[in-house]
């Protein structure tokens, strides 16, 4: 048993640690027969036991500090609740099932007992904590209500979706095996906040699958059932989850697939007319079905989002947040208003807090890692001179999605949190997608020894190879 400062005791009991390495022993058991089989014909399967074990180790990592060092947390928060609900099911699992599936309701709260224990209340009456909860559930009954055998199974199953989207990139760019590695699979923050149990782990999961479904179905057209009916559900749990994520996914994901068609027409002209009008398109389309989708949007839909961001933030920057803020200034929960601090919330959201915003050890690992990403975007301004980074984005569709989806990704959380705390774990969605940028267009811009740069984009990018999608 173990105290923590907000949520009472945790049950941590000495036969969880004896049991996490049989746990581990099995998964490597798996998963080495996976690579194994995969390997001969794609060599970038030497990565995939080396990224899922580091987001297992960060995963147990997370709870470590969380429990041991803050003393509590969300994710002790999520542990109860699930305890709760595997508790409901080996007491009841008819009304578990109920619980599992049903809509929230007062009924189903009340049957939870003094010895299954609660959803926490501010949890069960939010839909998307509740969601949670409801992951978890399931989960926890194979880790025997054990919260780091809880840990080790979410890492492990949530680490599907960031190695699809890792073949997706390799794919496209066999000869960036390894620094594409870097950029999905190892990035610290990705890593430590992308794993345990907490809501991130299942975005992280769910944004690389529906990216990678993305380029199956619609960019490469193999058109099959089963690839359009996970596309649904990953976007339906990404709708559930974080509903801002898919609000950029989508038109950002619209616009690679049609810029991917559009650079297979040769003719200039035709490029010229075309693109206008595909753009004119995408963002009519991409307004009406996100309009469609408002109530399953909630405050996140396109008539409430300003008026989140200026509540979000004003929020986080009171005291309530713990004085752990940063300020871009105030704004009017408009167009105007909000666009008017596109700079500074771009540059809050992509790069801090910076070195001098550093106030524990926890913001300093995230300060360096900042630094590096600071580093490498002024690294690949330098090396194209600005102006040939546009040439580039527009010969390559993909990079252009990256870049795109990462500064608006940037804009959107610099916008609406004013807390470090939050601002370190709502940015990790782009982090792949900003890195992977970077490395693919300095790829294009490589400089040969003792000359200026030579601009490989000019070149025909290989098209994807054939490679296989995944255990």
């Amino acid at each position: 048993m173990i105290k923590t400062d907000y949520q009472g005791y945790i049950d941590i009991q000495a036969w969880e640690f004896a049991l996490i390495p049989i746990y581990l022993l099995a998964i490597f058991m798996i998963t080495s027969r996976i690579k194994n089989r995969r390997i001969k014909k794609n060599p970038e399967y030497k990565y995939y036991l080396f990224g899922l074990y580091a987001k297992i180790i960060g995963g147990l990592m997370f709870g470590m500090v969380y429990i041991f060092y803050y003393g509590g947390g969300d994710t002790v928060s999520y542990y109860e609740s699930g305890r709760a609900m595997v508790n409901m099911f080996y007491t009841d699992p008819w009304n578990f099932l109920r619980i599992e599936f049903s809509a929230a309701d007062p009924e189903l709260w009340n049957l939870f007992t003094y010895e299954t224990g609660n959803i926490v209340d501010w949890f069960y009456a939010d839909p998307r904590s509740l969601m949670v909860v409801r992951l978890i559930s399931p989960i926890m009954i194979f880790a025997f209500r054990s919260y780091f055998l809880t840990t080790i199974l979410v890492s492990w199953i949530t680490y599907e979706g960031l190695w699809r989207l890792y073949l997706m990139f390799v794919r496209y760019y066999p000869h960036l095996m390894r620094p594409l590695a870097v950029a999905v699979l190892f990035m610290p923050s990705t890593v430590f906040w992308g794993s345990g149990i907490m809501k991130d782990p299942f975005t992280m999961a769910a944004t690389g699958l529906y990216v990678s479904l993305v380029d199956q179905v619609l960019v490469r057209r193999n058109f099959t059932f089963r690839g359009v009916v996970m596309a649904i559900v990953v976007a339906a749990l990404l709708i559930s989850l974080k509903p801002y994520i898919f609000m950029l996914l989508f038109p950002g994901t619209l616009y690679w697939v049609f810029n991917a068609r559009i650079q297979r027409i040769r003719n200039a002209l035709v490029k010229f007319v075309v693109l206008p009008v595909v753009f004119v398109g995408l963002t009519v389309l991409s307004v009406s079905v996100l309009d469609a989708l408002g109530g399953a949007l909630g405050k996140f839909s396109l008539n409430e989002a300003l008026q989140t961001a200026s509540i979000t933030s004003t929020y986080l920057r009171s005291e309530l947040a713990g004085g752990n803020s940063f300020n871009i200034g105030e704004f009017e929960p408009t167009w105007t208003g909000v666009l008017g601090k596109f700079v500074p919330a771009t540059m809050a959201g992509m790069f801090r807090p910076y070195i001098w915003d550093v106030k524990n050890v926890m913001m300093l690992i995230s300060a360096i890692e900042n630094t590096f990403l600071l580093f490498m975007a002024l690294r690949l301004l330098w090396r194209t001179k600005l102006i040939r980074l546009g040439s580039a984005l527009f010969r390559d569709p993909l990079v252009a999605f990256c870049v795109l989806f990462t500064v608006c990704f940037g804009f959107m959380i610099g916008i609406t949190t004013s807390n470090f705390g939050s601002l370190v774990r709502f940015k990790i969605p782009m982090l792949p997608f900003f890195m992977a940028g970077i490395f693919i267009a300095l790829n294009m811009y490589a400089l040969p020894r003792g000359k200026k740069a030579v601009a490989r984009s000019r070149r025909p990018m290989p098209g994807p190879r054939p490679i296989i999608a995944g255990p």
